[in-house]
């Protein structure tokens, strides 16, 4: 059996039950997921499935029991949507299934669907599971080798191999099972594969619920257990438990105890009339067990050795099987009604408390019966209550007594009894109740013998039986009177006292109570007297009946059998029942009724006319059928008299008109007697048809030619023969009759492109009152209009209604076919060199095409080379239908004219201040250098800082700040000051002289202990307002280069770094590794920067910056080459010229140039050929002057290069 299931299983795809692989093995977490509202009733449809799938409703059932569980409310229910499967599932390191474990008081309805599962279920608070199929499968694990790891190996009975796997363990709950199959759907699996119940827990369970339950109601024919523990499977268990068995068990045993370890708690055991369970098995169990056998349950070959107490509640019946010792018991009761049988025990009843029964002292009622058999007692300690039986419970089932055998014994003074029911022939015995035996109350059997006397016939003799009956017994009563002469009934062996037997006349026996029989006849004694069975029918003639007793006493009776004299009476026929019509009844009762009547006899010739009819055929009232009863009645010579009785019918029926309601059109005529909608027809049941006979009664203000709208009543009449009349009312409905309506066919306006794919039908509807799905007739065509036109085309719909009704409406199509438009060509005006974007502010766009601006066909004309004058530039557009729209624009190009402006003060520091008037009207942040040439380092850097704070830079004393800075500092207002360099460069006292111009005002300090660390101070400043991906180093002792530079590094907002001329410090170069930059410049040649640098920061740059390096071979050939790469455009928006020697004026204009966004020009005394060169193919219209110094010849050579 077991290679059998294993191939099964392992070939069978079987899915399962509800619960999800997460729950399989641990209990599902009860706790809501935030935001989740619980729900009284919740849908699954699926056991496994999405955890995040579902709402729980019916429509939207959840896909996993997890979640289902979380979304259910305590004690709400979980309603299965067709089969729910659990297949996976965890095993334990013994290789046992672990179970689903629920935690919830919820009940699972089936709604008559099923979950199949693979692994037990272990209840962790009361659980119901109604209207369901539950079918469990046994594991591929547990199988032949590990038949059930844990467990005895030796088997308990066939099928319980896979135990542990197939069992539901209650763990001191409540499991309510309602209406649940437990049938496995395969039939190889039907008997063995049904699941086990334990009141304990899994190997691994731990801790029990207070008391476990398991209630079985409303069983189905497929409700059986495999087998059903009260105890636990592994562990001691001292927990009460109650078992409601309503359910078969298949091998008929409830176990009370555990298996490998003892149960101590007590057990409740109730079984109902469809709990097959006849054997309490005790083993491993130290608790008590009280065994209750609820009303209307008979349990078979019981076994019920180790209860306590045990109780029959009414009508139930106990038939004990042999037991090899007495069947000891506490307390029993036996209920009303109620049976307990011990004859098959073999042995004694002892009840060593008390025997109670009937207690209800009711006189009409005798309590329950216990029977024994003649060799057995009951032996009672306790006291009996009450009033029961002895071996007599109907006429059938009855035990005789023995005489002078004792059958109970009691404590003394019992105050119960036990009795015999006389009705049930044990009136030859009484029961006597002992008080004085031994200090025991005892029942023993006393038989009263009876002494006969004589016989005595009573009631009914039959003594003629003239037409015998096969399926009869005819019963000859008699008494039996003793010496007392009281009557009394013969009991058991006294029968053989007495014989009977039937002769005929001349002696011949035709039957005896010894089965000596002729087989005509049989004759028996019964109780109540002699019974003879006559089987021969045709039998006639005289038989004597005796009843005979031993001592020679008798008492005999003749009877005749059969027809002895006279002859069969007359038959009368063709009196049959029949119907008439009302207009048949006179004539019926003056003629006809012995019509077709005859009468015949054994003997006579007897005319029809003899017979004596009684009674008349009356006529029912109209509407009416009425039934007639005549007597028909005729005697022979032998006076034999024959009387029959003869049902007429008579119907008088109402005519029947059938008329249909019909609905005609406003304005068409009707003829109410002949149209056919109406389907006008009249019957009769007498007359026949009456359609001819028809009128119409009423109107009801229909004019039938011509009607109006409105639903008007008609009524119809017709009378039959009989003057019987009956109306019809039909309602005729004048419907509107309307011509349709043509609906959306409204005058557009569409696009030449529109035209070939426009659909003249599209968004047309048509209504009408009673119609639908007309066809519309359209008649027309879309006409296309040229270039530049739009044309109008009429349309016409045209549709018609069965009625005959026509509409007919029209509509305009405009087509359009305007040509493209171009926009935002004004005239420009530039420079003479300038350029302007000829594409900005042009647009095109077409009516049809709608955005056409990407098809435009720009002008290609090179403004910077025009000359000085008027030029007209082409711009062309073409729309998708080929249209072309070109237009022209006016350039006009004027001759170059630069401005100069001054920002030369008397000294370095007004110089400073005039450059801050060009470029702010107010700072919120103003950063403040040392303006000596010894200091300028510091502040060289500071300028991509200026620029990202938007500040001015002004220059200052070493010890003292100049009253122009102070004015120009107050003129700002600024909220910050940051002061660059160390104590060496700004002393203290300029600091608290800043702090004394405006108290709000904070100032903050920026340096090093050098040069470099000062540059780093003020990038790490810089990477706080804005993260830098880019650097520019400059050399620390080449401070023109980084001058030029300055500019450039302040409008990228890009720090520059000092460095010397072989490498860069530590601490820089640490910083700028951890900031993951992605490009770098070098300002300088290699007498300042060498290329060691330059390998050292390409090592930290994302880009390769290796060829990254500006230089010149002096100051202003750099310079030259900083503009050439950092200015390609050839239009500036002005140009810084200052001193290339006297570098301070530079150094206080970097900001406004970073801010402007245009370069510093460093020159004195002349121009170098490359800072020429790369002037003379730019332009501009103003030029700054950042201090003096500058020679004229040098600023007339710059007008005059960037003037084209």
């Amino acid at each position: 059996m077991r290679k059998s299931k294993k191939s099964l299983i392992a070939f069978l795809c079987v899915l399962i039950f509800i619960f999800n692989t997460a729950v399989s093995t641990y209990a599902v977490d009860k706790s809501n997921v935030d935001g989740i509202k619980e729900k009284s009733v919740v849908f699954l449809i699926e056991g496994q499935g999405n955890e995040s799938a579902g709402d729980g409703t019916e429509k939207n059932p959840y896909r996993n029991i997890k979640t289902a569980l979380k979304n259910v409310t305590a004690g709400g229910t979980i309603k299965l949507v067709g089969q729910i499967k659990y297949w996976k599932y965890d095993e334990a390191p013994n290789l046992l299934y672990r179970p689903i474990i629920i935690d919830k008081e919820v009940t699972f309805d089936g709604q008559s669907n099923s979950f199949i599962t693979r692994a037990p279920i272990q209840l962790a608070a009361d659980v119901t599971f109604k209207n369901i199929r539950m079918e469990f499968w046994a594991s591929n694990e547990l199988m032949p080798g590990v038949p059930d790891s844990g467990l005895p190996q030796d088997e308990i009975d066939e099928g319980t191999k896979f135990r542990s796997g197939r069992s539901i363990y209650l763990a001191g709950h409540k499991l309510t099972l309602d209406n649940v199959d437990t049938t496995n759907s395969s039939s190889s699996f039907h008997r063995d594969y049904r699941p086990y119940i334990s009141g304990g827990t899994f190997f691994e369970g731990g801790e029990t619920g207070n008391k476990a339950v398991l209630n079985v109601i409303n069983p189905n024919s497929g409700t059986e257990f495999a087998e059903i523990y009260a105890g636990d499977y592994w562990v001691e268990r001292n927990y009460p438990v109650e078992l409601n068995i309503n359910g078969k068990v298949i091998g008929n045993t409830i176990y009370t105890g555990g298996i490998k370890n003892k149960h101590n708690g007590d057990v409740v055991i109730n079984i109902y009339n469809k709990g097959k369970s006849s054997v309490i098995d005790t083993k491993n169990h130290n608790g008590k067990v009280d065994v209750n056998v609820k009303e209307n349950t008979k349990i078979r070959d019981a076994s019920f050795n180790g209860i306590r107490n045990l109780t029959l509640e009414k009508n139930s019946e106990v038939i004990l099987r042999n037991n090899v010792k007495d069947l000891i018991i506490n307390d029993l009761t036996v209920s009303s009604g109620a049976i307990l049988d011990s004859r098959e025990l073999g042995n004694n009843l002892v009840v060593t408390g008390d025997f109670v029964g009937d207690t209800s002292k009711n006189n009409s009622v005798l309590g329950g019966t216990i029977f024994l058999s003649d060799n057995q007692v009951i032996d009672i300690s306790g006291d009996v209550k009450g009033v029961t039986k002895l071996n007599s419970y109907n006429s059938i089932n009855k035990e005789p007594l023995k005489d002078n055998h004792t059958y109970i014994k009691a404590k003394e003074n019992a105050t119960g009894d036990f009795v015999i029911e006389p009705e049930y022939s044990q009136s030859k015995y009484k029961l006597e109740k002992n008080h004085n035996n031994s200090s025991r109350t005892t029942w023993t059997a006393i038989s009263n013998k009876e002494i006969f006397k004589k016989f005595q016939w009573t009631g009914n003799e039959n003594d003629e039986i003239l037409n015998p009956d096969y399926s009869v017994e005819y019963l000859y009563p008699i008494k039996y009177i003793n010496e007392k002469d009281d009557v009394y009934t013969p009991f058991g062996e006294e029968w053989n006292e007495f014989s009977a037997t039937l002769t005929k006349p001349d002696g011949t026996i035709l039957d005896t109570v010894n089965n000596e029989s002729d087989s005509d006849f049989e004759i028996y004694l019964y109780e109540d007297g002699v019974i003879v069975n006559i089987y021969n029918t045709g039998f006639s003639g005289e038989i004597t009946l005796k009843v005979i007793h031993k001592d020679g006493k008798d008492i005999s009776k003749k009877v005749k059998i059969g027809q002895l004299q006279n002859s069969s009476p007359p038959v009368i026929e063709g009196a049959k029942d029949i119907e008439l019509k009302i207009s048949e009844v006179d004539e019926f009762n003056s003629k006809h009724k012995l019509t077709g009547i005859t009468v015949s006899d054994d003997k006579d010739t007897i005319d029809k006319n003899s017979i004596i009819v009684t009674g008349n055929v009356g006529k029912p009232s109209a509407g009416k059928i009425e039934k007639y009863t005549l007597t028909y009645q005729v005697t022979d010579t032998d006076n034999n008299t024959t009387t029959i009785y003869r049902n007429i019918t008579v119907t008088n029926r109402l005519p029947e008109i059938v008329a249909n309601d019909v609905t005609i059109r406003k304005g068409k005529s009707i003829n109410l007697l002949t149209d056919s909608r109406i389907g006008l027809n009249a019957t009769d049941y007498e007359d026949g048809n009456k359609k001819s006979d028809i009128t119409v009664e009423s109107m009801g203000g229909l004019q039938v030619s011509n009607p109006a709208e409105g639903k008007y009543t008609v009524i119809y009449k017709v009378i039959d023969k009989d003057k019987n009349k009956v109306t019809k009312k039909i309602t005729v409905t004048v419907d509107s009759n309307n011509a349709p309506k043509i609906n959306g066919a409204n005058n557009t306006k569409i696009k030449i492109g529109e035209v070939d794919k426009f659909d003249l039908l599209k968004g047309i509807t048509v209504t009408d009152d009673h119609d639908k799905n007309l066809k519309i007739t359209v008649s027309g065509k879309i006409s296309k209009p040229s270039p530049g036109k739009n044309t109008n085309s009429t349309i016409t719909y045209t549709v018609k209604d069965t009625d005959g009704n026509t509409t007919k409406v029209t509509r305009i199509i405009t087509v359009t076919n305007q040509l493209p438009t171009i926009s935002g060509l004004i005239n420009i005006t530039i420079k003479k060199g300038q350029t302007a974007d000829l594409r900005f502010g042009v647009g095109a766009k077409d009516h049809e095409d709608g955005n056409l601006t990407g098809k435009i066909v720009f002008p290609s004309t090179n403004l910077s080379t025009l000359p000085i004058g008027k030029h007209n530039v082409t711009y062309k557009v073409t729309d998708s239908n080929n249209n072309s729209v070109t237009k022209t624009r006016v350039i006009t190009v004027e001759a170059n004219t630069i401005t100069k402006r001054d920002l030369i003060g008397k000294d370095r520091f007004e110089t400073a201040t005039k450059i801050s008037k060009e470029g702010w009207n107010s700072a919120n942040t103003i950063l403040l250098v040392n303006g000596y040439d010894e200091h300028l380092v510091d502040g060289l850097t500071a300028t991509p800082l200026a620029t990202a704070l938007d500040a001015p830079v002004l220059l200052s004393g070493n010890r003292s700040i100049s009253k122009t800075t102070v004015d120009e500092i107050k003129r700002l207002n600024p909220s910050k000051i940051i002061v660059i360099g160390g104590t060496g460069a700004v002393n203290e006292s300029v600091i608290n002289e800043l702090k004394n111009i405006n108290k709000n005002m904070s100032v903050k300090r920026i340096g090093g202990k050098n040069r470099y660390e000062t540059s780093l101070n003020i990038a790490k400043e810089l990477d706080a307002i804005v993260p830098i991906k880019k650097i520019y180093v400059g050399a620390g002792n080449g401070e023109p280069d980084s001058l030029s530079i300055s500019s450039v590094a302040g409008r990228d907002k890009s720090p520059i770094i000092l460095t010397s001329k072989e490498s860069v410090d530590s601490n820089t170069f640490n910083y700028l590794k951890s900031k993951r930059l992605t490009d770098a410049y070098f300002i300088g040649g290699t007498g300042v920067i060498s290329n060691k640098v330059i390998d050292q920061i390409n090592g930290i740059v994302s880009k390769n910056v290796s060829g990254n390096r500006i230089d010149g071979k002096n100051r202003n050939e750099t310079n030259a080459n900083v503009i050439k790469k950092f200015y390609p455009e050839t239009t500036l928006k002005g140009v810084v010229i200052a001193k290339d020697l006297d570098l301070v004026d530079a150094l206080a204009v970097g900001p406004l140039a970073a801010k402007k966004n245009i370069p510093v020009v460093l020159a004195q005394k002349s121009l170098s050929t490359g800072q020429e060169a790369v002037l003379k193919s730019k332009t501009t219209n103003i030029i700054f002057q950042a201090g003096g110094g500058v020679n004229t010849s040098v600023l007339e050579k710059l007008k005059k290069l960037l003037t084209i």
